[in-house]
């Protein structure tokens, strides 16, 4: 197995190949694969891509109306601990924090529970 580590969106596309395993925190990918991947299986790891991150309010138009921009790799701890989420987006503050085990918070990121679909994770 290869396992890759970017740091950047860059370095993430120009190791990026179709059929690669893509694991951010990796809570969800562990137990679905439980150790079996190929000899040949190429993993990217990319918790350390910063651009992925990041919580910020965007304007939209004139008369303020905006959203709440989530970055895929924000934890659930993250998530909890956010001002602008808790200001803007309370539920969703107050559903990370009750995701599983605080290991699991600090892991669990946004991108990959949308990705995987998880009923765990509704």
């Amino acid at each position: 197995m290869n396992v890759e580590r970017p740091r950047t969106l860059l370095e993430l596309f120009s190791v990026f190949k179709p059929g690669t395993e893509l694991v951010a925190g990796g809570t969800d990918w562990v137990i679905k694969r439980h150790g079996r991947l190929a000899d040949d299986a190429i993993v990217i790891d990319v918790f350390a891509v910063d651009e992925m991150r990041g919580v910020s309010l965007e304007e939209e138009n004139s008369e303020g109306d905006g959203f709440l921009r989530v970055g895929a790799l924000e934890t659930m701890t993250s998530l909890h601990r956010n001002p602008l989420v808790r200001r803007y987006a309370s539920a969703l503050a107050d559903a990370a924090y009750k995701m599983g085990s605080e290991q699991i918070r600090n892991r669990a990121t946004v991108g990959g529970n949308v990705a995987n679909s998880s009923p765990a994770a509704d």
